[in-house]
């Protein structure tokens, strides 16, 4: 439980300039299962509570949290559309540095997922969601003071990520019938370009660096019918890519147990290697 909340666990975390540190929760109904709502609290540096703020709705829960450049928080919420839990809303709110609700917004109603958030050094914050097209990701920019900028939406077979740059610049993350694909635009939201990674599996995590350079990360599928030996594994990918897109380093960790089919007995058996591409 957070500073007296009972019921409640973290969800998401972030940090600000002065090293302080933001957590958002979930709380839990009295099943200590169903969730009841939000919680937002920010700690400094030496743990003591700053501030903290509770919101209570129906099968609601914290999503995401993100910090900005002057110390702003912004707090990403879901919860069931009135009447149903098979889709939801997203509340995005917005907090001063000292806790001040500033604004919120609800924004379109979207089918479960993961509902990333990223924030540009000039301030506008990007959310996207699932939207009732299969196959594509809504995205979705407010500006500092709430107000819609722009509205789009990416192919993807997957939740995707998203991570803002230097420049402002928007990377997003996710999958496509041929593996990782990352869809990169300007800070007027202008598509700049497309890149596939050849991969079963799906980017799950994107971060840009201070010049640019993308790095993603999500699990590979290396189960393949031709093999004598059953794998049932999904192993942790990591990319490194330019600024224009192009592979400068990979790295697969692989932590698998595999079952290995004997005269129709089975055993476990357990392999852990590393490769890297540089």
């Amino acid at each position: 439980a957070f500073a007296g909340v009972a019921k409640s666990r973290a969800v998401a975390m972030a940090g600000d300039a002065a090293d302080n540190v933001i957590l958002a929760g979930m709380l839990r109904g009295a099943d200590g299962l169903t969730p009841s709502g939000s919680v937002l609290l920010k700690y400094s540096p030496s743990g003591v509570l700053l501030w903290q703020d509770v919101v209570t709705t129906t099968w609601g829960m914290a999503a995401d949290v993100k910090v900005d450049a002057t110390g702003n928080v912004y707090l990403l919420s879901r919860m069931a559309q009135a009447g149903t839990t098979s889709t939801e809303e997203n509340t995005l709110v917005k907090f001063s540095p000292d806790g001040v609700r500033q604004w919120s917004r609800t924004l379109s109603v979207r089918l479960p997922g993961l509902q990333p958030m990223a924030v540009t050094p000039a301030g506008l914050v990007v959310v996207g969601a699932r939207n009732a097209i299969s196959g594509q990701y809504g995205l979705v920019a407010h500006d500092a003071l709430g107000n819609l900028v722009w509205s789009g939406a990416v192919a993807s077979s997957s939740d995707v990520a998203l991570a803002s740059g230097p420049s402002g610049e928007l990377v997003v993350a996710g999958r496509n019938a041929s593996g990782f694909q990352v869809n990169k635009y300007d800070a007027q939201f202008n598509a700049l370009w497309f890149q596939t990674i050849p991969a079963r599996g799906a980017a799950t995590r994107v971060a840009v660096d201070g010049s640019g350079n993308i790095v993603l990360s999500g699990p590979v599928d290396t189960n393949t019918s031709a093999r004598p030996v059953v794998l049932n594994a999904w192993l942790p990918a990591t990319l490194s890519l330019s600024f224009v897109g192009m592979i400068a380093a990979a790295m697969l960790v692989v932590l698998m147990a595999a079952m290995l089919q004997r005269h129709g007995q089975g055993r476990m058996a357990f392999e852990a290697f590393c490769w890297a591409l540089v």
